[in-house]
C-alpha cells in the first residue's frame, strides 16, 4: 500500500514526504520514481462521514526549498482549497447517489439553484 496513505490515516495535519518515507515499505515510489515522483507535501482530511481526501503536491527535487516554503507560506490556502474541492464533491456525488440516513431509508439530494 502507498505509504503517504498509509501515513495519513494517522495525521490530520499536512505533511512532507520524500523517499525516506516509502523506504521501509513498499513497492508504490519504485514504481513513482520512474515518473520522479519523490518528494511532495500532503494534505489532509478525514469528513463527517468518515472518509478520507487528500491533496499531494509534487516538486522537483532540485527546487525543493524554494517549493517548500511556498508550500508553508500558504499551507492554510491549500487546506481551504482540499476542504472546498471535497465538499463540492460531495454535493455533486450526493446529487446522484442516495445517501443512507441513520433509519436505513433512502433519501436523494437535489442541489437547488442558489446552492450553485
Amino acid at each position: 500500500m502507498d505509504p503517504v496513505i498509509l501515513t495519513a490515516y494517522k495525521r490530520i495535519s499536512p505533511f512532507f514526504w520524500d523517499e525516506d518515507l516509502a523506504a521501509r515499505t513498499s513497492d508504490v515510489f519504485l514504481l513513482a520514481r520512474k515518473y520522479n515522483v519523490i518528494n511532495g507535501m500532503t494534505f489532509i482530511l478525514h469528513d463527517h462521514l468518515n472518509n478520507m481526501a487528500l491533496l499531494s503536491l509534487l516538486f522537483d527535487i532540485s527546487s525543493s526549498q524554494i517549493n517548500e516554503d511556498m508550500l508553508i507560506d500558504n499551507k492554510a490556502r491549500l487546506q481551504l482549497l482540499l476542504i472546498n474541492i471535497h465538499e463540492k464533491m460531495h454535493q455533486l456525488t450526493t446529487t446522484f447517489h442516495p445517501v443512507k440516513r441513520a433509519d436505513n431509508t433512502k433519501k436523494i439530494y437535489f442541489p437547488s439553484a442558489k446552492a450553485r
